[in-house]
């Protein structure tokens, strides 16, 4: 976790008037940050020089991604795209497009 996505969650709660102490944050066995005893979901993504923070009443997800043309993204598809998506990543005349889109 970066300190500039952590600073933008404390101001989105803050801004929010949402109650918490420092010890009401815990990481999961997934690694995700939440707070406990406190009844609000939240959810913070970082890459590159770009910063994300969410918070909501109801389990959310958020992602942000920094394009780097030169990442060898043929590595990473089999990690991250089923069946259906990898063959469609073979087939596209834009592969980094499709990747990060």
């Amino acid at each position: 976790m970066s300190i500039e996505a952590f600073t933008l969650l404390i101001k989105l709660l803050d801004d929010n008037k949402i109650s918490y102490s420092p010890n009401d944050f815990k990481i999961d066995e997934y690694g995700k940050l939440y707070l406990d005893k406190v009844d609000i979901y939240l959810n913070l993504s970082h890459s590159g020089q770009y910063v994300i923070a969410a918070i909501s009443d109801a389990p959310i997800g958020v992602d942000v991604e920094h394009i780097d043309a030169d990442k060898n993204v043929k590595e990473i598809i089999k990690y991250v795209l089923d069946i259906e998506e990898t063959k469609e990543f073979n087939q596209s005349k834009d592969q980094i497009g499709f990747f990060y889109f």
